[in-house]
């Protein structure tokens, strides 16, 4: 059976779609406005009321907890990680914790690590149903461009944004220093 939950967070909201009792699909938190215009959000999150974070179920409120960690730039432990309940469990995406807090790779080199091509791991990052908890945010354009998020180039600055609470710097126009860089 499929549950939705809208969770109020400050000011933002984490959508969380369950079915039966595996995590089916995350958000990262948004504004309302932002999330209800992301096209693989924007259905189910006008299907769901707002839920505050203590009227959650034990199991969605550990899911909810360990994503907010993550999004405020916090290290989860791998195998930690690797308990939650997904109902997808991509060997690729699982291959994103290889890059560390704090780096990121390029598009080129991670596709080269799993054995792709630079095409497949692009189409692979952006169908991520669970951002955050595999960092696809990590991967970023050969010349050092953060590039686009959840499938959209204009919503780059949401990515450059998780980025940053995990120490790397990225300046105005989207650019991150060589510094940062993480070779696979």
């Amino acid at each position: 059976m499929r549950k939705i939950y809208l969770v109020k967070c400050g000011l933002k909201y984490l959508l969380l779609v369950f079915n039966d009792s595996m995590l089916e699909l995350n958000s990262v938190p948004l504004e309302w406005g932002v999330l209800s215009h992301i096209p693989r959000y924007s259905t189910i999150v006008n299907l769901a009321k707002p839920v505050k974070p203590e009227f959650l179920p034990p199991l969605v409120r550990n899911v909810y907890d360990i994503i907010q960690r993550l999004y405020r730039g916090f290290r989860i432990e791998e195998d930690v990680l690797n308990e939650l309940p997904l109902l997808y469990g991509d060997t690729v995406l699982r291959m994103l914790g290889r890059i560390p807090r704090g780096k990121v790779a390029t598009y080129g080199s991670f596709a080269k690590h799993v054995g792709i091509s630079v095409r497949s791991a692009v189409k692979i990052l952006v169908d991520n149903p669970y951002p955050l908890i595999y960092p696809c945010h990590r991967v970023v354009k050969s010349n050092l461009k953060v590039g686009g998020y959840l499938g959209s180039r204009k919503l780059w600055w949401i990515k450059a944004e998780i980025l940053r609470k995990e120490g790397v710097v990225v300046d105005e126009r989207g650019k991150i220093g060589k510094e940062h860089l993480f070779l696979l």
